[in-house]
């Protein structure tokens, strides 16, 4: 979680612009008080971190008016796209396993 924060510190150019990171727990941290959060922060982030899923919303809390909230979570699409693929491959198993063999009904017209 470290690393992401100081991911997003150097994104927004804290040490110049300002912006405060508080981590809420070890899958979120929220950003406060930053001038700007445009897509290519939010493309660099992901890209780093491709389960990271990025929320912003106004915030009074935030002297900019906004905050943006970082959770780390786990991504469901890429998880239902590896359930798809074991599926299928454990049926092609099953129909190769279970198929009587292609050498059956030669042994029966001998």
């Amino acid at each position: 979680m470290d690393s992401l924060r100081l991911l997003v510190l150097r994104l927004i150019c804290a040490d110049r612009a300002g912006g405060r990171v508080e981590v809420m727990d070890s899958r979120t941290l929220v950003l406060y008080d930053c001038t700007a959060w445009d897509s290519h922060c939010t493309d660099s982030v992901v890209a780093r971190y491709p389960e990271a899923r990025i929320s912003v919303h106004s915030s009074r809390q935030s002297l900019s008016g906004f905050a943006v909230t970082v959770h780390m979570g786990r991504n469901p699409g890429r998880e239902t796209g590896w359930v798809v693929v074991i599926g299928l491959f454990m049926a092609g198993c099953a129909y190769i396993l279970l198929r009587p063999p292609w050498w059956s009904n030669q042994l029966l017209h001998i």
